[in-house]
């Protein structure tokens, strides 16, 4: 007689589908004070204890497809982190890396942490900070009510110069006196609240700041509109923006419209493009347009515009300091340039560093001496050139040594250990640095 075994019905079970990475939950969804996507990847790799960098090159690229991330993350370069800032924006940047995130986490919410539902409402110019921009008494609080360290992705709005809820400053720089450092919104080991490169803490305690009637309604304005469309409670159009324009028009300035774009301060030409629904006018000009008509900001998209008897001409203008136009001097430019040719031996300088001395732009020089332009311009190139070989000369050498006192010390000259003892961390992430490590290696 056979054996009868007990037996499963495995027919009416699910398959669970398991994320690549962490499906870390973002901060602050449903709220004006959501998380950037920038932060997020930043929050991922240190869930990971992994840098910034390492993530991703090794998981977000791939899934991308950009072969030009990892390129750059294997030679050392920066070219891709500089860019990093459009990551938060309404371009095509912000709609690969939420797809290749969304991909890899399971999380399906992460459109919300750019500005692309902001798409068909905002032009993309002067829209985003290049670098990053924080308010430190945020940190600090979060610190001491140990919360999560993050970055809104509201700080990453241009427009946005003081805090809405501490009505501070917004940071830009590292507040150490011996670092003063511009930090990227993505780089190899970014973490939210700590400067990237002197990895000290960002957060302060409150202090006074003066802060204008401006500054503090760009912050009211752009934090209640953020709040709205986190709940998907207000639709943007080009038309329900070009009906205010025209009711505004004909209100205060009985339908001239030359007259109402002087009222605000804004060139003709291009209020008439806004007027007339053919361009987009960027977050900043239409805080303007909101400011001057006392007008908030989601009522310029509600159905009935109510808009005010009294008008504010373009008082944000007195907060902006106006440049004053410089006589170029044409005789002491060109005594200058020609000095510099002649000095045989002085440093030579950039093109630009001589602009800045004498106070205009490069291209004003170009335009009035473009030989002797030239001629500062090749010398210096050279001289940069014969530094770059003198460097690499130098870094050859000291990589021989290092190398060179491992084998006798009977260690393998790997590309870590080698690292260790060089003059400079990560220079062996240089492709031509460790293109003579490896060389080295062979002759081994």
């Amino acid at each position: 007689m056979k054996d009868v075994y007990e037996s499963w019905e495995t027919k009416g079970f699910e398959s669970i589908n398991r994320s690549y990475l962490f499906s870390l939950e973002p901060i602050g969804i449903g709220t004006s004070w959501i998380e950037s996507l920038t932060s997020y990847i930043s929050r991922l790799a240190e869930a990971h204890c992994i840098e910034t960098g390492t993530l991703v090159s090794k998981a977000i690229a791939p899934v991308l497809g950009k072969n030009y991330i990892i390129k750059m993350s294997s030679r050392g370069g920066t070219g891709f982190y500089k860019s990093t800032a459009a990551i938060n924006g309404i371009g095509d940047m912000a709609s690969d890396f939420v797809k290749a995130l969304e991909a890899l986490t399971l999380q399906s919410n992460l459109k919300q942490l750019t500005m692309l539902s902001f798409t068909e409402f905002l032009s993309t110019q002067n829209l985003l900070h290049s670098v990053k921009s924080w308010c430190p008494v945020c940190f600090q609080e979060w610190k001491y009510e140990s919360k999560k360290i993050y970055e809104p992705l509201i700080w990453s709005i241009q427009a946005l110069t003081v805090c809405p809820k501490h009505l501070v400053t917004l940071s830009i720089e590292c507040p150490y006196h011996d670092c003063k450092h511009t930090s990227l919104w993505l780089t190899r080991s970014s973490r939210p609240g700590y400067c990237s490169k002197c990895k000290r803490w960002l957060g302060r305690d409150k202090k006074h700041d003066v802060v204008t009637d401006w500054e503090i309604w760009k912050a009211r304005q752009i934090e209640q509109i953020y709040l709205l469309v986190q709940r998907k409670q207000i639709s943007f159009s080009k038309e329900k923006l070009s009906k205010f324009l025209k009711i505004c028009v004909e209100y205060y300035s009985n339908g001239n419209i030359t007259g109402f774009s002087r009222i605000l301060k804004i060139p003709k030409v291009t209020f008439w493009s806004w007027y007339s629904g053919e361009n987009i006018p960027s977050l900043e000009s239409l805080l303007k347009v909101s400011y001057c008509t006392q007008v908030d900001l989601i009522s310029l998209f509600a159905d009935e515009i109510k808009v005010k008897r009294s008008v504010r001409e373009g008082l944000w203008e007195e907060n902006v300091k106006k440049k004053q136009r410089i006589r170029f001097d044409y005789e002491r430019a060109r005594a200058f340039l020609e000095e510099i040719i002649s000095d045989d031996v002085a440093l030579p300088i950039s093109m630009e560093k001589v602009g800045e001395i004498l106070g205009c732009s490069k291209r004003t020089l170009y335009k009035h001496f473009p030989d002797l332009c030239k001629e500062i311009s090749k010398r210096f190139l050279d001289y940069k050139a014969i530094c770059k070989e003198n460097r690499i000369l130098s870094l050859h050498k000291e990589i021989t040594q290092v190398v060179n006192a491992l084998r006798k010390k009977g260690v393998y000259p790997g590309r870590k250990e080698v690292e260790k003892y060089l003059s400079k961390p990560g220079l062996l992430k240089e492709l031509e640095l460790r293109s003579y490590w490896k060389s080295l290696i062979k002759q081994i």
